[in-house]
């Protein structure tokens, strides 16, 4: 089955800055970074919003399956099988400690123990009012006739 669709919603919602719990897995969100100044090289980081994975919360409240039946179209019954078969894979591919890509959003792996970790896409932020800002060197502010 395709889940690329399943993740493209689970996307779209996190840009809206809607929480986002996959059953069994966790609960996707973004946390606001501020801009940042890093002095020693000069850089200048851009706000930005993070994905993050929140293993601890992962009871299924059917937030996933109602925006995928209104955002693809599928009836309830078939959002629901949706949603398992969707579930089922993710355990499976971690179980064999595969590393699991969630396109645009990031990469989930599970250790030895079954701990889920995530890491964001690196270069991405959900927080639509700092699109396309990119860090930046800036130069020393001189006085004029200095």
């Amino acid at each position: 089955m395709d889940f690329v669709p399943v993740i493209a919603v689970i996307r779209e919602l996190l840009l809206n800055g809607k929480p986002v719990t996959v059953p069994g897995l966790g609960t996707f969100e973004v946390r606001y970074h501020p801009a940042q100044i890093l002095s020693e090289s000069g850089y200048l980081l851009p706000p930005s919003g993070k994905a993050v994975l929140d293993p601890d919360r992962s009871a299924d409240d059917g937030f996933l399956e109602e925006q995928i039946a209104e955002q693809l179209g599928y009836p309830k019954e078939e959002s629901r099988r949706i949603v398992d078969a969707f579930c089922e894979a993710i355990r499976a591919q971690l179980a064999g400690k595969e590393p699991l890509l969630f396109e645009g959003i990031g990469t989930i792996t599970a250790d030895h123990k079954g701990r889920v970790s995530f890491v964001p896409a690196a270069g991405l932020s959900f927080l639509p009012d700092a699109y396309g800002l990119t860090p930046f060197r800036m130069e020393g502010i001189r006085r004029a006739g200095k």
